[in-house]
């Protein structure tokens, strides 16, 4: 059996419609499996949009982008409650309605969770898309391509990001990453030494410089690094882990084993 042309086959959406849904026959003449899957529909349908106006009483959508909006704070209702299918499904009819940056990102950081790679970085190409300056977007794709071990496109994304903010901590730490997977220590160090340039207080950041100079055999260097960390975070059991393993590779094992002590405390 053929339907008309417009309704294609073997799919649920149309190109033409795409806030439609449609309900297809297993076989010739079944309506009842039909009508069963309309039913199902409606009471999802019926439970996103009364879990929202159980957070929300006061929406009450009366255009296209407030109704996706409806739909976006379902999503994250049921996010918060680990209900990541139903979330996904809540984001993804919120973009049909009126699609928004926002949205596609909450899409995949839902995708992200599920460990959806490629659906979570078709999310932030469509963000990009859509606003073509978002840092953010520029960010989470570079971290998605990282993922991937796309490594020199997941660059190609966090220089985007720094074209666009120039003070982008986030992003100097993400190359500082990349780079130090590469075994481009020199640079990744840079990457590291810009992140506290515009985050002094950065303890991760600490905590990356240190492990570049332990590559670099640098081990004193390093320990400035932990003890910032320590300044920072006084009881950072990392910290002390990363200062013991120094001072027990230089066989000063008294202070490596105070170390070690203080991190267990």
């Amino acid at each position: 059996f053929a339907a008309d042309w417009r309704w294609l086959i073997d799919r649920e959406d149309s190109p033409w419609y795409p806030t439609m849904r449609l309900f297809r026959q297993p076989r010739p003449g079944d309506w009842d499996s039909v009508l069963a899957q309309v039913v199902q529909e409606l009471a999802r349908q019926r439970e996103m949009l009364e879990a929202v106006r159980w957070s929300s009483p006061d929406i009450f959508p009366t255009s296209p982008a407030e109704l996706a909006q409806t739909y976006h704070e379902a999503g994250n209702l049921f996010r918060t409650q680990a209900q990541l299918e139903t979330a996904t499904e809540c984001y993804q009819r919120a973009l049909r309605i009126y699609p928004t940056v926002e949205t596609y990102d909450k899409l995949g950081e839902s995708f992200c969770t599920q460990n959806r790679l490629e659906e979570e970085k078709e999310c932030y190409q469509q963000a990009l898309r859509l606003q073509p300056d978002s840092v953010a977007a520029y960010g989470n794709l570079g971290n998605v391509l990282q993922r991937q071990n796309q490594l020199e496109a997941a660059i190609d994304c966090y220089q985007h990001q720094l074209q666009l903010q120039p003070d982008c901590a986030a992003a100097y730490g993400n190359l500082g990453n990349v780079y130090y997977t590469q075994n481009q220590l020199e640079t990744a160090l840079e990457c590291y030494q810009q992140v506290l340039r515009w985050q002094p207080e950065n303890i991760l950041a600490y905590q990356n410089l240190g492990k570049v100079l332990r590559a670099q055999n640098k081990p004193y260097a390093a320990l400035a690094c932990y003890q910032q960390m320590l300044r920072l975070q006084p009881e950072s059991a990392a910290a002390y882990n990363m200062m013991g393993s120094i001072f027990k590779e230089q066989k000063q094992l008294d202070a490596a084993f105070s170390c070690y002590q203080k991190a267990l405390l």
